[in-house]
């Protein structure tokens, strides 16, 4: 998908944060194969665009991800951390799963 937005030129400016966002809400999903797909388009696009906060960002999303993804689970004695309510993260997940019980 990345390497299609590049090629026909229509990766535009808001493309790499895009699918670094999508890479991020996989993550708090705790869906790694997603979240190393979406941070691996983010890091295409991003390289392809200079753009190196992005690419930093993506870069630090994927080793999160390979690693197990579990840092704050294990930091919290393996319990899940659930996001702090009425956050961003807590909006998104709440909006997922309603998508998911349709």
């Amino acid at each position: 998908a990345a390497a299609a937005l590049l090629e026909a030129g229509t990766a535009g400016p808001a493309a790499a944060q895009a699918w670094l966002n999508l890479a991020r809400g996989a993550a708090s999903l705790g869906d790694a194969r997603r979240s190393i797909r979406a941070a691996t388009f983010a890091l295409r696009v991003g390289a392809a665009r200079g753009e190196q906060k992005v690419r930093a960002s993506a870069e630090a999303v994927l080793a999160e991800a390979k690693s197990g993804g579990r840092a704050a689970e294990l930091a919290a004695g393996g319990r899940p951390v659930p996001p702090a309510e009425g956050s961003l993260e807590w909006q998104l997940v709440r909006c997922l799963r309603g998508a998911a019980v349709r």
